[in-house]
C-alpha cells in the first residue's frame, strides 16, 4: 500500500513537473527572442550614412522608442547563414538581394495606438521603404502566456485533487487493515490526535518520497530533451541547453506533494473521527 501510494504521487508529480519544465522553458525562449514590440524598418538602397543617422535620430526622439540598431547587407546575410545554415545554396546569392533595415525596440508600455501613430510617422520618413512591427507576434504570445497559465492553475488543482482521492483510498485500506489496533488505542483512552500520529507521519513521508522520486525523473527527462535537440535546433529556439527545474519550482513539486499526502491524510482523520463516534 505504501508503494502504491508514493508511486501515484510520483506520477502526478511528474505530469505537474513535466508542465512546469515546458513552460520554464518556454518563457526563456522568449526572452531570447525579446517579447517585447519591435519594429523593423526596410530602408532604400544608396542610402548615405548621414541619411542613416539622420532617421535613427528622429526615432530615437519619439517617446516610446528605447533604441535603434542599423543592419547593413553583410550584416543580415551573416545572420541568416548562422541561424538556418552556413552551407545551404539559399545564401550563395548576392547580398544586394537584401535590404538594408533599422530594427527598433519599443518601452512595453507602448499601447497599441502608439504603435499604429508611430508606424504612420516612420512610414513618412524620407528613404524609408515599409515598416512592420510585432504588436500581432506580442498579441499572440501574451494569449499563449495566458493559455498556459491557465492550464497550469488547472492541472495543478486537478493533481491535487485526483491524486488525493486516489490516496485517501489507499489510507483507508491502511486504515481498515489496523482497526484492531486502533480500537485497543482507544481503548486505553487514547486521543485522536495521537491515533492520527502514524497516519499524518507516514502521509508526510510519502508525499516527500514521491516528489523526491519525481523530481529524479524529471531530471532524467530534461537530459533526454537537451539531448535530443540538435546544434541547428538551438540556434533557431534561441537557447544553448534545455533547463532544469528552478529553485521555485523544485520547492512547488516537492510542497504539492505534501499537499496530496496531507489531503488524503484528512480524509483519514474523518473516517476516524466517524467511527470513534459510533
Amino acid at each position: 500500500m505504501h508503494l502504491l501510494s508514493v508511486s501515484t504521487i510520483t506520477i502526478a508529480l511528474v505530469i505537474l513537473g513535466f508542465y512546469l519544465l515546458c513552460y520554464r522553458n518556454f518563457q526563456l525562449m522568449a526572452a531570447k527572442t525579446n517579447p517585447n514590440i519591435t519594429g523593423t524598418v526596410y530602408l532604400a538602397d544608396n542610402l548615405s550614412q548621414d541619411d542613416v543617422h539622420a532617421i535613427q535620430n528622429r526615432l530615437m526622439s519619439e517617446s516610446v522608442v528605447l533604441h535603434t540598431n542599423f543592419k547593413n547587407k553583410d550584416m543580415i546575410v551573416t545572420e541568416l547563414k548562422t541561424m538556418i545554415s552556413s552551407t545551404s545554396s539559399l545564401f550563395s546569392t548576392d547580398a544586394s538581394l537584401f535590404p538594408e533595415v533599422l530594427e527598433i525596440e519599443l518601452s512595453p508600455n507602448a499601447a497599441t495606438e502608439q504603435v499604429t501613430q508611430l508606424k504612420e510617422i516612420i512610414q513618412g520618413f524620407k528613404g524609408v521603404l515599409e515598416v512592420d512591427f510585432s504588436e500581432a507576434w506580442m498579441t499572440q504570445f501574451k494569449k499563449l502566456e495566458n493559455f498556459f497559465t491557465i492550464v497550469g492553475m488547472v492541472l495543478m488543482i486537478g493533481v491535487v485533487l485526483g491524486c488525493s482521492f486516489i490516496i485517501a483510498n489507499f489510507m483507508s485500506m491502511r486504515h481498515h487493515m489496523r482497526q484492531n489496533e486502533v480500537d485497543v488505542m482507544r481503548l486505553f483512552g487514547a486521543k485522536q490526535s495521537f491515533v492520527m500520529a502514524p497516519f499524518l507521519l507516514e502521509a508526510c513521508i510519502e508525499g516527500l518520497l514521491g516528489g523526491v522520486f519525481a523530481l529524479a525523473v524529471l531530471y532524467g527527462m530534461k537530459v533526454i530533451l537537451a539531448s535530443a535537440i540538435s546544434a541547428s535546433w538551438t540556434r533557431v529556439l534561441g537557447v544553448q541547453q534545455w533547463e532544469y527545474l528552478n529553485s521555485l519550482q523544485i520547492a512547488s513539486v516537492l510542497a504539492f506533494g505534501l499537499l496530496t499526502a496531507l489531503l488524503s491524510s484528512f480524509t483519514v482523520f474523518l473516517r476516524l473521527k466517524n467511527t470513534g463516534a459510533r
